[in-house]
């Protein structure tokens, strides 16, 4: 059976990047990067990696080389059509939910950003959300449903964890 998964990281007041539409706030938090967080584990497991468009120039600003290369890469783009790399396609947001429905047995992991983890949610494509809840707040930047439009989606809490560098994972199935 398809699973999707968002699993990301947010702030206390729910912004997964800053007004500048960063990421490096989390660099911040004292000995978060003493901990893997089940990453390696959760990784090992995915099939096929979703993200936005400009989550992917973020990804690939950061100074290393491209993590998921060894992975089927989905880029939702309402811009962007083409890839010359192997790994990465391109589909449209009014695409996305009808192309993440043909898949049947793959385990789908939803990077973000906000607005496409509204549209996942809307759409009811996410089964799972593990969500790890930083020790700060950031006051502005991205919301981690950005523009989220239903009324209320309802969730299990399955697990939780707390780690020393003050990070909470809390893992949700949805209703």
């Amino acid at each position: 059976m398809r699973k999707v998964t968002l699993y990301i990281a947010a702030s206390v007041d729910g912004y997964i990047a800053d007004k500048h539409h960063s990421t490096d706030w989390l660099q911040q938090i004292p000995g978060v990067n003493n901990e893997n967080y089940g990453y390696d584990e959760f990784l090992k497991n995915i099939d096929i990696i979703v993200m936005g468009n400009n989550t992917y120039k973020q990804v690939n600003s950061f100074d290393m080389d491209y993590p998921y290369s060894n992975k089927p890469n989905i880029i939702v783009s309402g811009t962007e059509t083409k890839s010359s790399i192997d790994y990465i396609e391109y589909c449209h947001p009014g695409k996305i939910s009808g192309r993440i429905r043909s898949y049947r047995d793959e385990n789908i992991w939803l990077v973000g950003g906000g607005q496409l983890n509204s549209l996942f949610l809307e759409n009811n494509l996410i089964n799972e959300i593990v969500l790890f809840i930083a020790p700060v707040v950031i006051g502005k930047g991205i919301k981690l449903f950005e523009g989220y439009s239903k009324s209320m989606t309802k969730m299990r809490v399955v697990d939780k964890k707390s780690y020393s560098s003050g990070m909470q994972m809390i893992k949700y199935f949805i209703s």
